[in-house]
Parts: structure tokens; sequence; C-alpha cells
């Protein structure tokens, strides 16, 4: 039994460590504090981490991680990680009494090893225990679990006014909209064909032929159509209509970035708040208002949605990337042929050819539209692509003060600036 326990034990610390190899460039890139987990993932003393906690599940296993100790009134990052599920998802309710978080809840995707982070920011000085609630979902198995994780928060010692001066950004709802490029309506074709109807000045025109302007023709000899018709060819028209399914994508350089948030702002002379949801918003001390904030700037640090939708009349879906090139290949491949040889006499051998590219086609059209589709993670509106911001939005706010006494100091939370000038 314990060498059973002890190989189980070095599984565990090889996985771990490779986990800690995949991290660094992940981490290096999205999170200055990365070192914290990496640190606490290679540590000799990995079993004796009172912050790390590690949920060995089936299949996959979940790691936690909050520094062990921590300042009040000011955040730091809260790290998760998942190694082992190679598809499915993660559910994270956050709570701790004395803590208030960036998210209350996060959500996200499991393949293979997985990464996200959320910030906290203890409000009262002593330990705190932050509970985790979290449901997954893995190869087609779901489960419950629950981990804490333990922060001693301690006041940060006071050098001058400016060092005792903090603000907070809380109720946060932070979203980016994307617009929408439209890819066009799937289009199904049909094809008829019919000895070449002419009259004394030769074929008939496109309309003739198909019965409307809105198509493709081109002609082949025929031998039976020779001997059988008043001209010696017969006719492929290829007519195509709309179908309900319509094709789309966000535009990675056309977005807009929805927020509200509450700001508070202590100082030595002053607790200042506003409600922020527009680029100039009323600043109140002692339910007085005492000045305004302007945000001056907002950033992102969220990676775009990579992805192509299919819409119908009753819901969308995401579309597997390969499904899609496959269908945006046989298209290309159809349409210039049909356009380069309309209205054209070719030989029996790129007729052929055609019609194979029409049967590609067909299957590529339908293998979208029957295949297997994937839930959309933001919410698809008139509008654009709403989707929750997968990490803090970053601001630069203004503070214009009048008469209160605060002097001029820049603050900083979460990645996020903080100017007061007061006047």
């Amino acid at each position: 039994m314990k060498l059973q326990s002890s190989l189980e034990f070095l599984l565990i610390l090889g996985i771990v460590a490779g986990l800690a190899i995949g991290a660094v460039s992940f981490y290096n890139s999205t999170m200055p504090k990365s070192s914290n987990l990496i640190n606490a993932l290679t540590s000799p003393n990995l079993v004796n981490q009172s912050t790390l906690s590690i949920q060995k599940t089936s299949p996959p296993l979940f790691l936690f991680y909050a520094p062990s100790n921590s300042t009040t009134n000011m955040s730091d990052v809260l790290q998760i990680a998942s190694i082992g599920c190679q598809s499915g998802s993660l559910s994270i309710n956050f709570s701790s009494s004395g803590t208030s978080f960036s998210k209350n809840a996060l959500q996200m995707g499991l393949n293979g090893t997985s990464f996200n982070s959320i910030y906290f920011t203890p409000l009262t000085n002593g330990y705190h225990a932050i509970s985790i609630l979290y449901n997954y979902s893995c190869d087609n198995q779901s489960a419950s679990a629950q981990s804490t994780l333990f922060t001693f928060a301690s006041q940060k010692s006071s050098m001058g006014n400016n060092s005792a001066s903090y603000a907070v950004l809380s109720n946060r709802s932070e979203h980016i909209e994307y617009s929408l490029i439209s890819a066009g309506n799937i289009s199904s074709i049909k094809e008829f064909s019919h000895c070449t109807y002419s009259g004394p000045f030769g074929p008939a025109g496109i309309g003739g032929q198909c019965g409307t302007t809105n198509a493709w023709d081109y002609s082949v000899f025929s031998n039976y159509c020779y001997t059988q018709s008043t001209y010696y060819t017969l006719t492929y028209c290829l007519v195509p209509s709309q179908t309900p399914y319509s094709l789309s994508s966000p535009d990675p350089n056309n977005y807009s970035l929805n927020y509200s948030f509450n700001l508070d702002v202590i100082t030595p002379t002053a607790t200042l708040t506003s409600q922020i949801s527009t680029n100039s918003s009323e600043l109140m001390s002692n339910q007085k208002i005492v000045g305004r904030v302007n945000v001056t700037s907002v950033n992102m640090a969220s990676q775009p949605p990579n992805l192509v939708i299919l819409t119908n009349i009753t819901s969308s879906s995401g579309i597997d990337s390969a499904t899609y090139t496959a269908y945006i290949q046989a298209k290309n491949n159809l349409y210039s042929a049909l356009s380069f040889y309309n209205r054209s006499e070719i030989s029996p051998d790129l007729q052929s050819s055609i019609d194979s590219s029409l049967l590609a086609y067909s299957k590529a059209s339908n293998a979208l539209i029957n295949g297997t589709k994937q839930g959309l993670k933001c919410n698809l509106l008139d509008s654009g692509y709403n989707c929750l911001a997968a990490s803090p939005l970053y601001y630069t706010l203004k503070l214009y003060l009048e008469g209160i006494g605060v002097q001029n100091q820049t603050l900083t939370y979460q990645g996020s600036t903080i100017q007061l000038v007061s006047k």
C-alpha cells in the first residue's frame, strides 16, 4: 500500500511538473504574478503548500492557488489550472466572508491543460477562507466538488498620505460586443438539363434555357439532341436557391466595450464613490457631488473569438473549423468553374468535372448544416456577438475634485489607473 501511494504521488508530481513547464509561456504573456503558481507547483514542499489545493478527480486534475499572505484592500490573483480532460467545461463559484472578487463565477472550457484566473481583494485584516464550489463535465461525465483556499490579509504600512489611499472597482459588468462579418447564405443548387432551346437566330438566352437569369448554364454536344432536336447540344442549367441558413463571424477589429462598475476611493481626508457606466459620471462624498469621473480609456486583454456562426430561423451555433474549411473550398471550386464556363460549349470531360464539383459542394453544405454543432459561448444579438470579458477590463480614470482637500495622486487597481486631480 505504501509503495502504491508513493507511486501515485510521483505520478502527480510528474503531471504537475509538466503543467508548470507548459504554463510558463501562457502566464508570462497574461499574468505578471504567474510565478506564484509555477513556484508552488514546482516547490519541493508541494504537499505542505497551504494555499495550493490539488483536487484529484477522474479523469481531470484541478489545481487552485492563492497567495498565503495578502494585503487588505489590495487585489491579488487566484489562479486555476486543469489537467487531463481533453473535452469538457468547468463552472466555478467563489465566495468568502470579507473578500470581494472580480468575478463571483467563472466558466472555462477544458482542453487538455487549461488555465484561468480571477482577482480577489480582502476587505478586512486576518484569515480569509475562500470557498470554491465547482461543477465540471468531461467526456460526457459530470460531477460537483468543493475546495478551500486560505490567505492572511494585513494592512499595508502607511508611508505618508499617498500610501494610505486606495481604490476599489466592484460590481463589475464588462462585455465586449463584436460586429459580425457576413459570410453569406448557404445556397442549394438545382441542376437539370434539356436539348438546347433555339430559334431562328440561334440558342435562346439563359432566361429562356433555365427559366431564370439567376443561373449558370453551359452546353455539351449530344448525339441524341443532334438527331432528335433542333439544336445539336444538351444545355445544363444550375439554379441556386436560398436556404434558411446563413454564416457570419465576429470581426476581431470592430468591437465596442460595454461596462458598468462602482468606484470607491478611500483617502485620509475623504471617501469618494461613483457609479460608472458612461464616459463621465458624478463623483460623490457624503452624499454630495464633489466632482466628476472621466473614463479616458478602456482596454482589454481578452483574445477575440475565432469561430464561424451558423444561423437559421430558430437557432444559432458554432461550426467546426475543418467542416467550414471543406465547405469554403468546395464552394470556391464550384463557383469559379461555373463562372468561367457560363454560357459556353464545353467538352464532356469538363462537364463531368463540374458535376463532381457540384456533388462535393452538396456534400460539404449538407455536412455544414447537419453536422456536429458547437454551443455559442456568447450571446448572438441583432447588433453583434456579445461576450462577457474573459479578464477584467483596464481603465484610465480621471477624478476631478473641487474643494475637499484631497491631494493629487495616482492609484492603481487590477491594472486600472485612477488619477485624482484637485482644483
